[in-house]
C-alpha cells in the first residue's frame, strides 16, 4: 500500500476505512506509535518502556525501522512493531488499533509486516504476551501465529551467591574469538532431547541461534564457556552481560543428552553465578521453558525466583534453504 497520510477521511455513508493508509512511522511518530504499541500495559509501566526505547534508538542500539503505522486522515489509527534480530528471526508485538473499522486496520497492519519481514528474509517471527493480554494473543493467532509454549522468567540475586569458586569436577573453558564450529556443533548435540523450546530449536539452526545471542547485551566471548569433562566436550554455559541493569544473563546453558541426570547442570549453574559475583553485578537473569521442569528445580535450587511469565508465540514464515 503507498505510505500517504494526506488522503481524506472517509465522508457519510462511505467505508469507514476508506483513505487509510500504511506505511513505516516517521521519526516524529515513534512516541505516538509506541504508545499504541504499547497499549495494553499500565501508564506507567508504558511510559517507562517507551522512554528506554527512545533512548536505546538514540543510541543507535535499537531500530524502527519495523515500527509500522495506520493513518486515517492524517491520524494514527494502530501501530504494530517488528524486531529483526540476527538469525533471520524477528520479534513481533501485535497490532493495537481504534476506530470504526479495527479489524481492517488490523488485517491491513498484519499484511503490511509480513511484506516487511518477507522482504528481510526473515524465518521465523515470535512474540512474546502476557498471560493477561487475550486481546494481542487473540489477534495474532488468527494471523497464523500459535502458542508455542510459556516462558518464566528467572532472577538470582547477589545475597546467593557463591563467595568463592564453587567445587567441580567439571572444566570451563573460555570460547575465545575461534572455535565457531566447535561451539555450533556442541550446541546442536545439547538440542537432542531437550525439553527447553524443543520447537524453537527443531526450527532455527544452532548458528543462527548464536548469532542472535551474540548481539545480545554486551558480548564478551570469554563470557562463554565449553563445560568439559575428563577432556571432552559435554556443554556449554552462554553468559552476557547488561551493565546499565548491573546484571548478567545466561543466554543459554545445555549438556549433550549422555551428560545430564548426574547433577553436573547445577555446578554449571553455580559456575554461572560466580561469573556474575566476579563482574560485581547484582543479579543474573534467565528464561526457562515452563515445561522444562527438571531445569526449573534444578535452578530454584541453585537460588533462583520466578519473576515474570509470558507465552511464547511463533508464527514459521519461511523454511530453510
Amino acid at each position: 500500500m503507498a505510505d500517504d497520510s494526506r488522503s481524506p477521511s472517509s465522508g457519510p455513508g462511505s467505508d469507514p476505512s476508506a483513505g487509510q493508509h500504511v506505511g513505516p512511522a516517521s521519526r516524529a511518530e515513534y512516541a505516538a506509535a509506541l504508545k499504541m504499541v504499547f497499549l495494553h500495559l499500565p501508564i506507567d509501566a508504558r511510559a517507562r518502556t517507551i522512554k528506554t526505547l527512545l533512548s536505546a534508538a538514540a543510541r543507535g542500539q535499537i531500530s524502527f525501522e519495523g515500527l509500522l503505522v495506520a493513518r486515517q486522515g492524517g491520524q494514527l489509527r494502530g501501530a504494530i512493531w517488528a524486531r529483526v534480530n540476527s538469525g533471520n528471526i524477528a520479534s513481533v508485538w501485535p497490532p493495537r488499533v481504534f476506530g470504526e473499522t479495527p479489524e481492517k486496520t488490523i488485517e491491513a497492519l498484519f499484511e503490511a509486516m509480513d511484506r516487511f519481514l518477507s522482504a528481510r528474509k526473515v524465518r521465523l517471527a515470535q512474540s512474546l504476551i502476557e498471560p493477561r493480554d487475550e486481546e494481542g494473543a487473540g489477534r495474532l493467532e488468527a494471523d497464523g501465529y500459535h502458542v508455542s509454549t510459556d516462558l518464566l522468567y528467572l532472577a538470582c540475586l547477589r545475597d546467593r551467591f557463591p563467595v568463592s569458586a564453587p567445587p567441580s569436577r567439571l572444566e570451563f573453558e573460555p570460547h575465545g574469538a575461534a572455535h565457531r564450529h566447535r561451539l555450533s556443533t556442541l550446541v546442536s548435540r545439547t538440542y537432542v532431547g531437550t525439553r527447553d523450546f524443543p520447537e524453537l530449536n527443531e526450527i532455527c539452526p544452532a548458528e543462527d541461534v548464536l548469532t542472535g545471542y551474540r548481539d545480545s547485551g554486551v558480548h564478551d566471548p570469554n563470557a562463554w564457556f565449553f563445560v568439559r569433562e575428563r577432556g571432552r566436550d559435554i556443554g556449554c554455559l552462554l553468559l552476557t552481560d547488561h551493565p546499565q541493569d548491573k546484571q548478567f544473563e545466561l543466554l543459554y546453558m545445555g549438556l549433550i543428552p549422555e551428560a545430564r541426570g548426574r547433577c553436573r547442570g547445577i555446578d554449571v549453574t553455580r559456575y554461572a553465578l560466580w561469573q556474575t559475583a566476579q563482574a560485581g553485578r547484582q543479579r543474573i537473569v534467565l528464561g526457562v521453558d515452563a515445561a522444562n521442569a527438571p531445569a526449573i528445580r534444578m535452578y530454584k535450587r541453585a537460588g533462583f525466583t520466578q519473576w515474570d511469565r509470558q507465552k511464547v508465540m511463533l508464527k514459521r514464515l519461511q523454511r530453510p534453504q
